[in-house]
Order: structure tokens, then sequence, then C-alpha cells
């Protein structure tokens, strides 16, 4: 396997990771917290917006 076609397969696993995560804390009794989400960021634009007009209570909190 060329070394390309590996770190697309590692970045495809990543963004779905990272969309796991958020899945898991959507259905989390309470508040959850997900922090370097530069990883969703990258894969799925506006995801909070999205998931916001379906139901989701999602907010961005400033980082200091």
């Amino acid at each position: 396997m060329p070394r390309n076609s590996v770190r697309v397969v590692c970045q495809v696993l990543i963004f779905v990771l990272g969309i796991a995560l958020l899945i898991a804390a959507l259905t989390a009794q309470g508040t959850s917290r997900i922090d370097n989400i530069v990883q969703i960021d990258r894969g799925y634009e506006n995801i909070e917006g999205r998931l916001n007009a379906l139901g989701a209570k999602i907010q961005r909190a400033e980082v200091c």
C-alpha cells in the first residue's frame, strides 16, 4: 500500500473517531465537554449548526 494511502486512511479514521466522540457526548446525560476539536472541524463543516438544527444543544466555548 502506498504511503499516501495510509495517511488518507488514518485521517478518515480520525474524523470518524471525532464524530463518534461527539455522538457519545450528545447521548450522555448532563453536560459534556470535548477539547481539541480540530479534527471534527476539519472533517465536518458547521457540525454544531447542523446538529443544533436537529435539536442538539451545542455551544463552542472560548478557550483562554
